[in-house]
């Protein structure tokens, strides 16, 4: 085995059925007593004798694997372990970081010792736990704790010395290429499916997502190694247990927010999403990254950073960052900066003297930039950089054969027809009838010379036929989301007997466990495929891919034959929503979503600031006709007022285009509008004081077939 150190494998023993392994090795050399130096270490003792057991040549037929990597797999739970073995390890720099990374990889604090009590118990009497019965290894979701999850474990003598030759030929470490690749390749099914702590109350993540977290932070600390010392008098001392490090070491926590500071106007305008998508693809592979969403992310840097350099390095010119940071020890970096300063409030802080507010914004660099006179005024769209060309006049003059550039040189624009080739005239004919002009930067005129990242959105807004569309952003609350699993993780505690204390309070590894299933729902919503570009998803299959849009894996466009097409958009979601997150409808959400419909040739900017500020779990706009703002239990009845009501609905909105408060007097009070059937009047009036009569109205509005929308 290579002696370089992947930490991702630290838990490769918990893909282990060790109870089946250990008996065939007990039959095969004839030992009875046979103890793991930890529950899922790869070393054997004969409790008998106190010796340690060497069975992988003997029982395998495979020799030891030997390096840095295999001494972690075996030995970072160091509190287990022997006494006498433990103190030749002590002050061992590979266990310190290792262990460091493992607990804040965790899913709850490293405490519980009546845990820790009772998995002694199980693994000296599983059948005085279990009655006799097989223990299942099982991954609860908070989420979705119908659909918990059976771990596969290695039970047989022929995959467990695979197993062992895995780890014993593990390659060393290429340039271009990550340490783990090759295990998440080889076992990544098993290990999402593996609970990172099989005891119950513990078992709220997969082996993959916290293999992955420490394999973020050993790297992390091992960049850092500074962070690990103190000093002590003259002396510059280090820190020798994960302990003491949590409890001293200082890191600046941030939560970032990315945001581009241009209003897209036009549909090459959205090119600004290349640059966002870019952004957070490479931050999200950096250590330093632990959790993100397609718009936001939690980071641990030293706190010494400078974050303009630091954050300079990935930002394009059109994007921002808004920190909220705090600076505190480790033992109180999580799970986000705003809980941590409600910590502070709460009198709860480990250690109060090194925590500090440390809010901030981020722009890729200005100086020297602008250079506003009066020939050069600020950029239209962006508002931040100088303005040195003119749209689409310069965009125009760049796409015309030499012949012409000379012909219109010093011509107004639009340029003179007759001055123009014919291939010119035909291949700029929109633009040349475009009678707006926009003082651009370079940095927005070079948006809209690149590929449109949105084709089909260009070509229906610079046709000539006018399209209706739907705008679709599902947006996560990452703050709120920590709040809500952490009450689903209390009430799962509760249901299991037990008494939440402050030790339990859950980390970053439940956040990623949740962020792998929310991209598998907005990936089923809609996605776009790696390997050819093409659409697919339900939304696609309802609409048809030639009408709709993929723009960010949260962000759709759908065009749409009228605004009734938009229940089904709400339907489709709604039963999605039911089968990834049912616990979020009992408890709360913290994923919104909002849907903003008009003409194509509406300005996007418009809509983007609706479905970046969603109010509710649903909020839909129908431009100049109203909005609509649901939670979930409210989105589930007023879909079913599809199903008695839509003549009542349509007669609603008929009425309300003559006098909003005469429709309100009618559906409240009846007076002479007779709506077909008393028991039909009676559901709607009921729904709507469920819904409130803004809702119902604009619903009301959206399934009626012969509705126009505005430009």
């Amino acid at each position: 085995m290579s002696d370089d150190l992947v930490p991702e494998l630290h838990d490769i023993g918990k893909l282990v059925d060790w109870n089946s392994i250990k008996r065939i090795i007990s039959e095969e050399l004839k030992i009875d007593n046979l103890k793991q130096v930890s529950s899922h270490s790869f070393v054997l003792k004969d409790t008998t004798t106190d010796q340690r057991v060497d069975y992988l040549r003997d029982v395998f037929g495979v020799d030891e694997p030997e390096g840095r990597t295999w001494k972690i797999i075996n030995y970072h739970h160091r509190e287990k372990i022997p006494k006498e073995l433990k103190e030749r390890l002590k002050g061992d720099e590979d266990l310190l970081l290792i262990g460091l990374a493992d607990h804040r990889g965790s899913a709850v604090s490293r405490m519980l010792q009546k845990k820790e009590k009772k998995e002694d118990m199980d693994e000296n009497n599983e059948n005085k736990r279990s009655g006799g019965k097989k223990h299942r290894v099982c991954l609860h979701k908070l989420w979705n704790p119908d659909k918990d999850i059976e771990a596969k474990l290695i039970s047989d003598k022929n995959k467990f010395k695979e197993l062992i030759t895995f780890i014993k030929d593990y390659p060393s470490i290429k340039d271009d290429e990550k340490g783990y690749e090759r295990y998440f390749a080889k076992y990544g099914e098993a290990l999402s499916f593996c609970p990172e702590d099989s005891s119950e109350l513990l078992n709220v993540t997969s082996l993959l997502t916290h293999s992955s977290l420490v394999g973020k932070f050993y790297r992390f600390f091992e960049k850092n190694k500074n962070l690990l010392k103190t000093r002590k008098g003259k002396k510059l001392v280090s820190y020798t247990t994960p302990k003491e490090a949590e409890e001293n070491i200082e890191v600046l926590f941030l939560h970032g927010k990315v945001r581009f500071h241009i209003n897209p106007v036009r549909a090459r305008d959205l090119n600004v999403f290349n640059d966002l998508e870019k952004f957070v693809n490479k931050i999200s592979e950096l250590d330093e990254v632990v959790f993100h969403t397609p718009d936001e992310f939690l980071a641990f840097l030293p706190p010494s950073t400078d974050l303009y350099e630091f954050w300079g390095n990935y930002l394009k010119e059109c994007l921002s960052i808004e920190f909220e940071g705090v600076k505190c020890v480790i033992e109180d970096a999580f799970p986000t900066p705003r809980a941590v300063k409600l910590k502070k409030l709460n009198n709860e802080l480990h250690n109060k003297k090194s925590y500090e507010k440390r809010d901030n914004s981020v722009y890729k660099s200005l100086v020297g930039k602008i250079k506003i006179d009066h020939d050069h005024h600020i950029c239209d769209l962006c508002q931040m950089y100088e303005a040195t060309k003119e749209f689409p006049r310069d965009y125009v003059y760049e796409h015309l054969c030499e012949k012409c550039r000379t012909a219109v040189r010093n011509e107004e624009y639009p340029f003179p027809l007759d001055k123009l080739c014919e291939s010119c005239k035909n291949k700029n004919e929109k633009w040349l009838e475009e009678t707006i002009s926009e003082n651009l930067c370079i940095h927005c005129f070079n948006l809209r010379e690149k590929e449109p990242r949105a084709p089909k959105i260009v070509e229906w807004s610079e046709s000539d036929e006018d399209f209706k569309v739907a705008w679709v952003k599902i947006s996560l609350d990452i703050e709120e989301l920590q709040r809500i699993l952490e009450k689903l993780y209390e009430e799962y505690l509760k249901k299991k007997e037990f008494e939440k204390s402050r030790e339990g309070e859950i980390r970053f590894s439940v956040l990623s466990e949740f962020q792998s299933d929310f991209e598998n729902f907005l990936g089923d919503l809609m996605r776009k495929r790696e390997d050819n570009g093409e659409i697919e998803g339900l939304l696609a299959d309802k609409f048809g891919i030639a009408n709709c849009q993929w723009i960010l894996s949260d962000l759709f466009c759908i065009r749409i034959e009228s605004l009734a097409d938009i229940t089904e958009i709400l339907k489709i979601y709604n039963k999605l929503f039911d089968e990834y997150f049912p616990k979020f409808k009992k408890v709360a959400s913290p994923i919104k979503l909002s849907i903003s419909c008009s003409s194509i040739k509406f300005a996007f900017f418009w809509h983007w600031r609706f479905l970046d500020n969603p109010v509710n779990d649903v909020n839909v706009n129908l431009v100049g006709k109203g909005e609509m703002h649901l939670n979930l239990e409210q989105l589930d009845n007023i879909l079913k007022l599809n199903e008695i009501s839509v003549p009542q609905l349509r007669k609603l909105s008929k009425v309300s285009e003559v006098s909003k408060e005469l429709s309100k007097i009618l559906l409240y009070h009846k007076g002479e509008w007779r709506l077909v059937k008393k028991e039909d009047y009676e559901k709607l009036k009921k729904f709507a004081s469920a819904v409130g009569f803004e809702n119902i109205l604009t619903y009301a509005k959206m399934i009626s077939e012969e509705e126009q929308l505005v430009e």
